[in-house]
């Protein structure tokens, strides 16, 4: 008989239980293709929120030694796939008066034409400058200073003052890509010019296209560049956000992980039972001249065949169900509306794998069932398994843990980067699933005896049942076991960073109005002269303000890497302004009194800055050297942060008047104050803003990214009870005949009934014991894996309605699970069953 026609008879013999092995993989799949694909929507989402905020993708080119280089170093870098303009820039901070009003700003010299020209800059009003005397000025700059298209504008420039006409205006957004802060446009060489720096550059952009690989660009433009110079991600956005959204990447990879971890155990349990429960039919066709090649390769094919119509209706049912658990992670996350395209290569490549997974996981068994002898085989039940501690389970523990501390260790010190902690957790959840048929007796039998006496004959058939099967009953398990990791771990995890981080909002940013400046996150230079500096002071004059902070804010550049400088000092009455690691509040506030800096922890990460270090920072095309006091926590740029106090900050960076100035009322006085707070904004071109309001816009975000991780997780419990619910269906149809012997000596339906749904219960209860260790463990893995990249511990804080509703849930999920094959013992023939093999 043909190989084919053998395997297409044996599904015709028993449809049931080759449809419940396809389902098995096609529940696997589909989880896989579902979980990746939102994951990939929360990281499309991400960078949608960075995009909307960033604008154009581009890189810079800059001097290593943070200063100016000649156009002329400069090389031809317009041939590079990929590059869509290279944009030279030259900074000058100025006095600009109009009127009797002035104001300081950043001018940006630049080919404005040739930016027009290529798409990447729209003028609001007028036509751009081309030539000496000529300026574009940002829309709310102009409007500050009460002026117009066709008016002019004195400029403080090195060579004197110069009267500049107005010939056109920009939105503030345009300009952020290239020239974040900068409120005035003059020509490139007329600006080099008035500042005696002909020919000089501060920095070139780079403007990449749309869908280009921005770190193959990179690469490219470094191979061009002198030694002088070096290419680097533009301080922005984009960098900070990276910083920012690591740890939720990491987490969206650990999920991702355990999904397939958990798709592997339904699969191998999948074609475990289907080997096993045909292990008297198989004996029979060695009986009958079979050899061992054609029993494997019989095994191997069926396995090939059912996982690939698994495979393709799960990636099929999984690409469905992406998408509306996709749209609802992106509008969770409060991403740009769009079309959200799934990418179909995850269902691809989850289809190749699934198949190859299936028939790996199908050698073992089959091994197993030619170990067997002939004459066993044939026999009605197979033989009780030995008890005991298997030595192989044991040596499995030890080695999944060893590798999995052994990988935390190398990402702890800094020699493996933090994702490499996700196989990590992966082989420490291997670990427990291994050590399942180590603990499940113990477990199973606890549990038991909490079962009401009058179901003590269905209790002891379940106990009986459930430990007959040891390595089985573990990959059982080991679904719910996944599954209750996944929520208990990550619960713990993110509600600790949750926490962490509005615990820091909540002790370092207190006030009840905000008062932010137009252009936030600029370089300025000082001006003493300017009244700016007298919003404070307008606003201490107002009746019912118990305290104002001023605090100035510029985006700089450490090493090449993104940095925030922020300069605030402590309010009235108190000495911390921010959370010191291994120092003391009264050592923050000397350090910030001897003209030191304090280092964020993830920016002394990524520069390995320590306490003590000299460090050069550049700021508005300027660099100076800053003593590194001391790391602080800080969620400024997620860590990225430098903090100075206000008088060493307008010494060094000139960051002179506040950008962000906090308002906190007397008590009571709160609602009475937004209308003088804004009427001072308006004078000084601050806009105004509730804190409650900022509060709840932060919290919205984060809420945004715990939900989207949330769905994923709720995603996992719902695959893990069709896992479940599946694999107790085929527990069902290995043991009908047994279940029907019962039947005929007497056991009523209700009580088979029972039975099997006590099995379930049973299973999910231990595997969400076994899993609250392994999701406690997995939280503080997550928490450790995140440490070097925050550069500070968070802790994980036990939460008992975490651990008690993922349980809880393992419990329910089992019990509702055991329906289907309830319905199954019900359906059953006795004399066909009792017949089968």
């Amino acid at each position: 008989m043909k190989l084919g026609t053998l395997i297409l008879r044996q599904w015709q013999c028993q449809p049931g239980r080759a449809l419940s092995t396809a389902l098995s993989v096609a529940v696997a799949v589909g989880a896989v293709v579902a979980t990746w694909a939102a994951a990939d929507a929360s990281r499309m989402g991400y960078r949608r929120l960075v995009e909307a905020v960033e604008g154009q993708p581009s890189l810079m080119v800059v001097a290593r030694d943070g200063g100016r280089f000649e156009s002329t170093a400069l090389p031809r870098l317009g041939g590079i796939q990929g590059i869509r303009a290279v944009v030279p820039l030259f900074f000058r901070p100025t006095l600009l008066r109009g009127g009797s009003r002035r104001i300081r700003e950043v001018a940006v010299g630049v080919d404005l034409p040739g930016l027009i020209d290529a798409g990447l800059l729209t003028l609001a009003a007028g036509e751009p400058c081309a030539a000496a005397g000529e300026t574009v000025l940002e829309t709310q700059v102009a409007e500050t200073l009460g002026l117009g298209l066709g008016d002019e504008v004195l400029f403080f420039a090195r060579r004197g003052v110069v009267r500049l006409r107005i010939t056109g205006l920009v939105e503030g957004e345009s300009l952020r890509w290239f020239a974040e802060g900068a409120g005035v446009v003059v020509d490139i060489d007329a600006l080099g010019r008035m500042s005696l720096s002909d020919g000089m550059l501060d920095r070139v952009r780079i403007a990449v296209a749309t869908g280009a690989d921005r770190e193959r660009v990179r690469s490219e433009v470094a191979a061009r560049l002198p030694d002088g110079l070096e290419v680097v991600t533009p301080v922005g956005m984009q960098q900070l956000a990276d910083d920012v959204l690591y740890s939720a990447h990491l987490g969206l990879d650990f999920v991702t992980g355990l999904t397939v971890a958990m798709a592997w155990f339904i699969v191998g349990n999948a074609m475990l039972m289907n080997v096993t429960e045909r292990r008297r039919g198989l004996a029979l066709i060695r009986l009958l001249g079979a050899t061992a090649t054609q029993i494997r390769w019989l095994i191997i094919v069926e396995a090939a065949g059912l996982g690939l119509i698994g495979a393709v209706v799960g990636a099929g049912v999984g690409m469905i169900a992406a998408r509306p658990l996709s749209a609802g992670i992106i509008r969770s996350l409060q991403a740009p509306e769009a079309e959200m395209p799934l990418n179909p290569s995850i269902a691809a490549i989850s289809v190749v794998v699934a198949v190859l997974i299936t028939v790996g996981a199908a050698w073992w068994p089959s091994r197993e069932a030619l170990r067997t002898d002939i004459l066993d085989g044939i026999s009605a039940s197979p033989a009780i398994p030995e008890t005991g501690i298997s030595r192989t389970h044991v040596a499995a523990v030890i080695l999944f843990g060893t590798l999995s501390e052994g990988i935390l260790g190398l990402v702890a010190i800094g020699w493996l980067p933090p994702r490499a902690s996700v196989p990590a957790g992966i082989l420490l959840l291997l670990a427990f699933v291994a050590a399942t048929p180590l603990v499940l007796p113990f477990l199973v039998r606890l549990l038991a005896r909490v079962v009401p006496r009058r179901l003590r004959i269905e209790r002891s058939l379940a106990v009986e049942q459930i430990l007959r099967h040891p390595v089985r009953t573990a990959l059982t398990t080991g679904v719910m076991v996944v599954a209750v990791t996944n929520g208990i771990g990550l619960g713990h995890s993110i509600r600790d960073s949750v926490d962490d981080l509005q615990g820091w909002y909540a002790r370092t940013l207190r006030a009840d109005w905000v008062l932010t400046r137009a252009g936030l996150l600029t370089p300025v230079a000082p001006d003493h002269d300017s009244d700016r500096i007298g919003t404070e002071e307008a606003i201490r004059d107002l009746e019912g303000v118990a305290a104002v902070e001023g605090v100035s804010v510029a985006i700089g550049r450490v090493g090449g890497s993104a940095a925030v400088v922020v300069a605030r000092d402590p309010p009235a009455g108190t000495l911390v302004v921010a959370e010191p690691v291994n120092a003391s509040a009264a050592e923050v506030g000397a350090a910030l009194e001897r003209g030191e800096a304090l280092a964020g922890t993830l920016l002394a990460r990524r520069m390995r800055i320590e306490p003590g270090d000299e460090i050069a920072v550049e700021v508005g095309g300027r660099t100076v050297r800053v003593q590194v006091a001391m790391l602080i926590v800080d969620y400024t740029a997620g860590g990225g942060s430098l903090m100075v106090n206000r008088v060493t900050g307008r010494r060094l960076f000139g960051l002179d008047e506040p950008d962000i100035v906090l308002v906190t009322a007397e008590s009571g006085e709160a609602a009475t104050l937004r209308e003088p707070l804004a009427r001072i904004a308006a004078d000084h071109a601050m806009i105004v803003r509730s804190f409650r309001d900022l509060q709840l816009f932060v919290e919205t975000l984060v809420q945004g990214v715990v939900g989207s991780l949330w769905s994923i997780l709720g995603l996992g419990f719902f695959v893990g009870s069709l896992g479940v619910a599946n694999t107790v269906t085929m527990n069902v149809l290995e043991q009908q005949r047994t279940l029907c012997l019962l039947r005929a000596v007497g056991m009523q339906p209700g009580q088979v009934a029972r039975l099997v749904w006590l099995q379930s219960v049973l299973l999910g209860a231990a595997g969400g014991l076994i899993g609250v260790t392994s999701g406690l463990v997995t939280a503080a893995f997550i928490q450790m894996a995140s440490q070097p990249l925050l550069g500070h511990p968070v802790g994980v804080n036990l939460r008992p309605g975490v651990v008690v509703t993922n349980v809880a849930a393992a419990i329910v999920v089992a019990a509702v699970a055991s329906g289907l094959p309830i319905r199954r013992v019900m359906g059953m023939d006795l004399l066909k069953s009792i017949a089968s093999d």
